[in-house]
């Protein structure tokens, strides 16, 4: 009778032990960032990014007429051209416009229309959008040429998007001071404990 009890509670061990060993083997992973077909999890672990960061481009529509008024057709070659009012020394202070970006593609224009991603071809530097300063400027323009020949006049200045002025906010120097609403998290003076009710039976 001893030896059939011991053999049973043996029995049921392994059975435990083999239903745990079954249902690990069976759980679903943890959830994480969608992969890709083809990726083994080592790759989508490795590309998973946590601060991306903004695209180089800015769009721009334009609307192209020949010498006639005409509403231009085809695909055209455009250079767009950024220009930025620079301090140029001296006192009193004198400025000059500078080119600083100039990239060149190859657009399709329909009955005058054109849209472009201006730095799809070369991406765009964002030291070149430092924001309006008292001494040393910061106007910036753009300057657009068809089919490699003169630029078309006016350029056209480039003003901000509505929330360029938030980050015209936090530039200052030094920094404003911002409630985000979060409680900074630290160690306390005072413990504190908290009843936890269970039931273990």
């Amino acid at each position: 009778m001893k030896r059939k009890n011991i053999a049973i509670l043996i029995l049921s061990v392994m059975l435990v032990v083999l239903l745990g060993i079954a249902g690990s083997a069976t759980a679903k992973p943890e959830r994480g960032a969608p992969a890709i077909a083809g990726d083994s999890p080592e790759t989508v672990a490795s590309t998973t990014t946590y601060s991306p960061s903004l695209p180089r481009q800015m769009n721009y529509q334009g609307y192209l007429e020949d010498q006639s008024g005409n509403p231009v057709d085809g695909t055209h070659d455009l250079t767009f051209t950024l220009y930025v009012y620079s301090y140029a020394g001296g006192f009193p202070p004198t400025y000059k416009w500078t080119a600083v970006y100039s990239e060149t593609q190859t657009v399709d224009v329909s009955d005058g229309l054109f849209n472009v991603a201006i730095g799809s071809e070369n991406p765009l530097d964002p030291e070149d959008f430092g924001g309006l300063e008292v001494l040393f400027g910061g106007d910036l323009e753009l300057g657009v040429q068809v089919d490699g020949g003169a630029e078309l006049s006016p350029r056209v200045k480039l003003l901000p998007v509505p929330y360029a002025f938030r980050a015209e906010y936090v530039d200052y120097f030094p920094g404003p001071e911002y409630d985000s609403g979060w409680e900074e998290i630290g160690p306390r003076p005072d413990p504190i404990s908290v009843d936890f009710p269970h039931n273990l039976g």
